[in-house]
């Protein structure tokens, strides 16, 4: 590695920490190396046909779809539809609400495949009836900043397709591979709450007045929910549709939720057209940075070299992946999941390829990760979200609150590593058929 490319690596630390956009610094970082090393024409020509070959690929416009299809569902009102019949089904056991809100979560995470979005829709639909319930604060805001990193993980998720993309592999089959794995953190969660809530009634008490009437007429704010996650996600898995036209079908479908609530307005429309056309830039604008940075460091030499260093190391491959892990836990604490997944996947891929490990197993163990590190601080960004949303909750309370969700996260990591199958049932399902 030479003195440029050391001042290139160290000026991209520097703006990185200065806060400049990861998209930008990685567009800017990578041409004026693939500039240096090869000369300015071919960073030119590089840079003014490969980013639109990529991103005008069949593959990624599947992102689009996914984030509209939240947008959409959520217009629809099913957020409260869902919360109401877990709370009613669920709220009179121990821990009863914050039960209800994780459950909630999530099935909304089958229709919803954003992060952020999920914790700011929990955030104003769940914390204010906990506390008015008597629920801990740092239970009610460590359950909500947490569950909603259920929707990561959950298909549809955009960030395993971001993943998928990256690595090359099926995205059919690494969506399906986060179902058992999103479940199986829900129901830790779940059971968490429900011991905690056991021993010390106080933490958040159950509900009481519910009818087995209540119950069942709160079914029908669901539906639309079970409905569209089942024909999508079922879709997929059958192979009836690509996930480019699952996410088609899925928008069109929480659409006509939206039609049928009654909620449909021409601002209701704009907005989430909007706020689609707003992620979907932030990610497209990070694909492109990557794949300049990512040519400039294949120039450099440097991921082969980092590849046949770790692969020659005397120790067991399952300790590597475990390093991988910890290195994506510490950074995801600083940087959101999809910049880091192109910061970090270039060097890891190869290496876990070459260690024999299948690359859809490991993608649910990155995304969990990536997770994880939305509620650790200091930069957890599921924390600061909940935080703007519910003002009136403290970080302190946020960030201590998550600590017990991160032990049941590693809890579940743990399982995935020990038993890959968990992550591959589904996905070899889908390739026996």
């Amino acid at each position: 590695m030479d003195l440029s490319t050391v001042a290139l690596l160290g000026a991209a630390i520097v703006l990185l920490i200065l806060g400049m956009p990861i998209g930008f610094l990685l567009i800017l970082v990578g041409f004026v190396g693939i500039a240096t090393i090869r000369g300015l024409e071919p960073a030119l020509t590089m840079i003014g046909s490969r980013p639109f070959e990529v991103n005008s690929s069949y593959e990624l416009s599947v992102v689009p779809l996914f984030v509209l299809m939240g947008h959409l569902a959520y217009a629809s009102g099913v957020t409260q539809g869902i919360y109401t019949a877990s709370r009613q089904w669920l709220g009179s056991l121990h821990g009863g609400l914050v039960i209800a809100t994780t459950f909630a979560n999530a099935v909304f995470g089958a229709c919803c495949g954003s992060t952020t979005a999920a914790t700011a829709v929990f955030g104003r639909v769940a914390i204010p009836e906990m506390l008015r319930s008597g629920v801990d604060r740092r239970l009610a805001a460590g359950c909500v900043a947490a569950s909603g990193c259920l929707s990561a993980i959950i298909p549809p998720s955009v960030l395993i397709v971001v993943y998928g993309i990256i690595a090359g592999v099926s995205i059919p089959r690494v969506l399906m591979a986060g179902i058992i794995p999103g479940a199986i953190t829900a129901i830790a969660f779940m059971v968490m709450i429900y011991v905690r809530a056991r021993l010390n009634p106080s933490l958040a008490p159950p509900l009481t007045g519910i009818t087995w009437n209540d119950r069942f007429r709160s079914m029908r704010g669901v539906w639309g929910a079970f409905l569209l996650a089942t024909v999508v996600l079922g879709g997929i898995w059958a192979g009836i549709f690509t996930p480019t036209e699952g996410g088609g079908i899925g928008a069109m479908g929480a659409f006509v939720m939206v039609v049928a609530s009654g909620r449909f307005t021409r601002a209701v429309l704009r907005e989430s057209f909007l706020e689609t056309a707003r992620t979907t830039a932030v990610i497209f604008i990070i694909v492109t940075g990557a794949l300049v940075f990512t040519v400039f460091l294949a120039l450099t030499g440097i991921p082969a070299a980092v590849t046949s260093f770790i692969v020659g190391l005397p120790v067991p491959p399952i300790v590597v992946i475990i390093g991988f892990m910890l290195i994506l836990i510490v950074a995801g604490s600083f940087v959101e999941p999809v910049s880091m997944l192109f910061l970090t996947m270039p060097f890891m891929i190869p290496i876990v390829k070459d260690l024999g490990y299948d690359l859809v197993w490991f993608g649910v163990l990155v995304v969990t990760t990536c997770e994880i590190g939305m509620v650790t601080p200091p930069v957890g960004l599921n924390c600061f979200m909940l935080k703007s949303v519910v003002p009136e909750l403290s970080l302190a309370d946020i960030f201590h609150g998550s600590g017990w969700f991160i032990a049941m996260f590693c809890v579940v990591l743990a399982l995935l590593m020990a038993f890959p199958e968990l992550s591959l049932l589904i996905p070899n399902a889908m390739l026996s058929r």
